[in-house]
């Protein structure tokens, strides 16, 4: 990774990395171990850390039945409709300054 100090319009964006989303994942560790040393480069980087997670209301009202992907988790048993499953899961979740 680059370094920030030339380029101020450069930002790690850091995305669906909810407890629900990467317990979903078959080797989760080898995901969290690379995205974890991703995140510190930045850091180290003074590159700015911009977490966007996905998260519902009760219900999924947002999601409209000609959406193909969310649609699917109205009839699911995973939940993400919750505010449990819009937090970042706990070994990659934001620091002060993130």
């Amino acid at each position: 990774m680059e370094q920030n100090n030339k380029n101020q319009n450069t930002a790690l964006l850091v995305m669906d990395v909810q407890s629900t989303t990467v317990k979903m994942l078959k080797d989760d560790m080898y995901f969290i171990n690379s995205i974890t040393k991703i995140i510190q480069t930045a850091r180290n980087n003074k590159m700015p850390v911009i977490y966007v997670v996905v998260g519902f209301r009760k219900g999924y009202p947002e999601v409209i039945p000609n959406n193909k992907f969310f649609s699917v988790l109205k009839n699911r048993t995973i939940h993400f409709d919750t505010e449990e499953a819009a937090k970042v899961y706990m070994f990659i979740e934001p620091k002060p300054g993130d």
